[in-house]
């Protein structure tokens, strides 16, 4: 099954304004990347939060499908994804309009970054040629997905992505909400590998 909280966290690791360390002995104020429920559910992002001096990626991994109307024997998933950023000021009292605005324009940067960084990775797996800039990075990130991962990822609606800021801030963290959908190529039938045998 295709797990775009891996790809997410993969590009986490290598966008230069993360730096997520992959080690799972990374301390968790060191991390740039969080597998959460819910934002205002306890994870180790908000047992953290507090320590945390850096933009991060939460991405809940809660399950969103249906069967898709246009193709009823595919469901059609939708994926949530924040991406977040302290505000320096942290008494609401002093927070100006001008930081508030600084930490939402970051985040819609770096959300223009990730969707790049997946119509890229779309397309290269659709059959087109990689762009001459792009970074050796992303071509190895690439290289090491399975067939199955690159059919997911062709299948992502990249251009139906929505994205949103917080109208507030969470204590001193400003977020931007993504959601991404895509259609799961797996058909919906018996797979034979899956039952036994009389």
């Amino acid at each position: 099954m295709f797990r775009l909280d891996n790809l997410i966290e993969q590009w986490a690791h290598i966008y230069a304004p993360l730096q997520h360390p992959l080690e799972a002995t990374a301390k968790p104020r060191d991390r740039r990347f969080f597998r959460i429920d819910a934002l205002d559910q306890e994870s180790e992002w908000s047992r953290n939060a507090d320590m945390i001096q850096h933009p991060v990626v939460c991405f809940p991994t809660r399950i969103d499908a249906e069967v898709d109307r246009q193709k009823p024997k595919f469901v059609s998933r939708a994926w949530g994804i924040y991406l977040m950023t302290p505000q320096t000021t942290v008494n609401p009292a002093q927070q100006t309009g001008l930081e508030a605005t600084d930490c939402k324009l970051l985040l819609d940067e770096m959300g223009m970054d990730l969707l790049g960084f997946l119509f890229d990775l779309q397309d290269v797996a659709g059959g087109h040629s990689w762009r001459k800039d792009t970074p050796q990075s992303v071509r190895s990130l690439y290289d090491r997905l399975t067939d199955e991962e690159r059919r997911q990822i062709r299948g992502l609606r990249l251009e139906e992505t929505r994205w949103w800021s917080a109208p507030k801030s969470f204590g001193r963290w400003w977020i931007l909400g993504f959601e991404v959908e895509g259609l799961d190529p797996r058909p919906l039938c018996i797979l034979p590998k899956k039952y036994i045998e009389e």
